[in-house]
């Protein structure tokens, strides 16, 4: 049971797996930033951490969803890959098909 429940891919995963670099890239100018316009506020420090964290995140994300996924920069990020749904390519070479 369990090899038959690996052989998916859940979207979401793949999703979140797929925008991992690009948030890996952008997050700190928006973590260092977006902290200092919390500083005053009068809020305990573990709800600023979540809230600012939120904001990053999602930040991140929708800069993922709208600048990056489907144009020249995804492609350089995330360079050409196939899932694992997707069927194989065979390769010709000089010496005939390959047997892979």
């Amino acid at each position: 049971m369990p090899s038959r429940r690996s052989r998916r891919v859940d979207p979401r995963c793949a999703y979140v797996a797929e925008a991992a670099f690009w948030i890996y890239l952008v997050h700190l100018p928006f973590a260092v930033f977006i902290p200092m316009l919390f500083h005053n506020w009068s809020l305990d420090a573990d709800i600023k951490m979540w809230l600012v964290s939120a904001i990053v995140l999602v930040i991140c994300f929708v800069s993922d969803h709208f600048l990056v996924r489907g144009t020249v920069v995804g492609r350089w990020l995330r360079g050409q890959y196939r899932r694992a749904d997707q069927p194989r390519a065979t390769s010709v070479s000089a010496s005939g098909p390959s047997t892979e």
